[in-house]
C-alpha cells in the first residue's frame, strides 16, 4: 500500500472476491503475480493490475502505468513486495494470527 516506506506509490491485483462461488477458473497469471509478490493465494476469474501515487497527507493522488515490463520478477517494485510480505507473513505466523486472508494486498 502506499507509504513513505514505498514513496507513496502502491500497487494492487484486483480480483473477483466472490470467484468461489461462481465457480470461476483459477487465473494463472494472476496468481503466479501474487505468488512471486509472495502473497499466497490462488486468483479465480478475471483480474487487473493497478499502480497509483498517493500522498494524503499532501492530497495527491495519480494513477501511475503499470506495463508489462513491471510483471518482472526483478522489478523492483516486485522485489520490495515480496520482501515486504514475507515478513509479515512471518510476523503473523510467530504471533499465531496467520490466515491467507490477511495477505491479499500487493505492497510495493
Amino acid at each position: 500500500l502506499p507509504s513513505n516506506r514505498s514513496e507513496y506509490v502502491g500497487v494492487t491485483l484486483y480480483a473477483d472476491d466472490l470467484g468461489q462461488a461462481k465457480e470461476l477458473r483459477v487465473n494463472q497469471r494472476a496468481t503466479q503475480l501474487a505468488i512471486s509478490c509472495g502473497v499466497l493465494i490462488e486468483v479465480l476469474g478475471d483480474a487487473f493490475v493497478t499502480r497509483v501515487f498517493d500522498d494524503d497527507k499532501r492530497h495527491k493522488f495519480q494513477r501511475l502505468n503499470f506495463t508489462l515490463r513491471d510483471c518482472s520478477s526483478h522489478s523492483k517494485w516486485m522485489r520490495r513486495a515480496k520482501d515486504h510480505n514475507l515478513k509479515r507473513r512471518k510476523g503473523y505466523i510467530q504471533h499465531g494470527m496467520y490466515s491467507q486472508q490477511q495477505t491479499y494486498g500487493l505492497s510495493s
